[in-house]
């Protein structure tokens, strides 16, 4: 099977003119920043993934809804992205056929930039969410964006996961490598891909941004009526603010574990392959820095936990789970054990089960957190009596997603919030 970054030469030369009209492609990062991490506060680019009522497609361009001048009328495409790392970016939809709304620098033409202002001030009297002009939603108390930077043609989301990197080690079936951008922002939110400067990574982007078998259908319009159970709550986890802590994590499935060693024997023949482990058994928690380790006398089951992290959580570790193998396997105390290793990744983990695929095969095998959610959703009548049994499993089923989209959640529900608000406002 072809890699879907496999492609044919381009139609266009993108080197060794010295004359040629700079292009570019947009990089908008998404979800990111201290803005977001106030509760009262509003993500402007959720407007992004949604038509407003009358169909049309509106892109806000992070921080505050502009471009610099030097990049004006210069971006045929936009990508919105969200972070997986600091070397991978996410790719969330493409925004194509573009025409620049927001212009907030000086032109030569001062007429021009005239017209475009009177322009977007009058298109903010008709945009409308829910029924809400968009200017009359309240995104945080002391507002000075740019509503919108641009209008699409059409704004399509991917079919499935995609990602882009600068590092070559981490490029596969998902992920396109750019060979001459060298890094991606840290702070920024934008990163501009020009023809002039990065010719491989545009020419690469523009195959991407043309495969239609990796471009699902058209965003919709928003639906205020969204009410579901998970749309209205958040797990205990997120509340205190501990829905990415490892330590947390470990300690809950260790606590699970225990409460039910019958329940633990299916566990383990079903979703671990072990078969015949026995009903009475050990669990020790970071025992010489193991996350959990199990013994019940004949066998023992070395269980790494993941969940943000890469495998190497320190400068000193350079390959953890081997370290882990060969303790266990020279401590006296499990002498003669049949040894197993695992390692608990949320599904949108990808880099880690990779990595256990690659370097750890035949010693560690990856557990999903949907397959462990699988499990325990299937014999919840076996823990009816175990205590906060339920909380365990709704803080583990949001990491049973194939992306984490917390933030996104999060901002669209603030989102639908703020628009029921505005809706009450003005039947008042």
């Amino acid at each position: 099977m072809k890699s879907i970054w496999s492609w044919q030469a381009a139609q266009f030369n993108v080197s060794g003119e010295e004359n040629m009209e700079e292009r570019e492609i947009l990089l908008n990062l998404m979800y990111t920043g201290k803005f977001l991490q106030d509760k009262e506060h509003i993500g402007h680019e959720i407007i992004n993934l949604f038509q407003d009522d009358a169909g049309q497609f509106y892109i806000y361009i992070l921080p505050v809804g502009t471009i610099c001048k030097k990049h004006n009328d210069k971006i045929d495409s936009i990508l919105l992205t969200r972070r997986h790392n600091d070397k991978k970016i996410e790719i969330l939809a493409k925004a194509v056929g573009l025409r620049q709304l927001a212009y907030i620098e000086k032109t030569h033409d001062l007429d021009w930039r005239r017209i475009q202002k009177i322009e977007l001030k009058s298109l903010m009297d008709h945009v409308k969410y829910g029924g809400v002009l968009l200017k009359n939603i309240k995104f945080c108390e002391k507002d000075e964006a740019v509503f919108v930077t641009f209008k699409a043609d059409r704004v399509l989301k991917v079919k499935k996961p995609l990602y882009i990197t600068t590092q070559k080690s981490l490029v596969n079936q998902s992920t396109l490598l750019l060979p001459d951008v060298g890094h991606f922002p840290r702070q920024s939110q934008k990163k501009y891909i020009s023809n002039v400067k990065h010719p491989k990574s545009y020419r690469k982007l523009q195959n991407l941004l043309s495969k239609s078998s990796l471009w699902g259908e058209k965003t919709k319009k928003i639906s205020i009526s969204a009410n579901s159970q998970s749309l209205r709550e958040n797990n205990f986890m997120q509340i205190i603010k501990k829905e990415y802590d490892e330590l947390a994590f470990s300690n809950m499935f260790a606590y699970i574990f225990e409460s039910n060693p019958t329940g633990f024997q299916k566990f383990a023949q079903k979703c671990l392959g072990v078969s015949h482990w026995g009903n009475t058994f050990e669990i020790k928690r970071e025992y010489k820095n193991i996350d959990i380790l199990l013994s019940d006398g004949k066998k023992v089951l070395i269980i790494e936990n993941k969940i943000k992290s890469g495998l190497n959580g320190k400068i000193e570790d350079k390959d953890q789970l081997d370290k882990y193998w060969k303790i266990i396997a020279k401590d006296l105390a499990y002498k003669g054990c049949e040894s197993y290793g695992f390692v608990f990744v949320p599904d949108y983990n990808s880099d880690v089960m990779e990595e256990v695929q690659k370097q750890h095969k035949g010693k560690y095998t990856c557990i999903p957190y949907s397959q462990v959610y699988k499990f325990f959703e299937q014999y919840r009548d076996s823990y009816r009596d175990v205590l906060y049994y339920d909380e365990f499993l709704s803080a583990i089923k949001k990491h049973t997603s194939l992306v984490d989209n917390y933030l996104e959640e999060e901002t669209y529900k603030k989102f639908l919030a703020a628009i029921r608000r505005g809706k009450s406002r003005k039947s008042k």
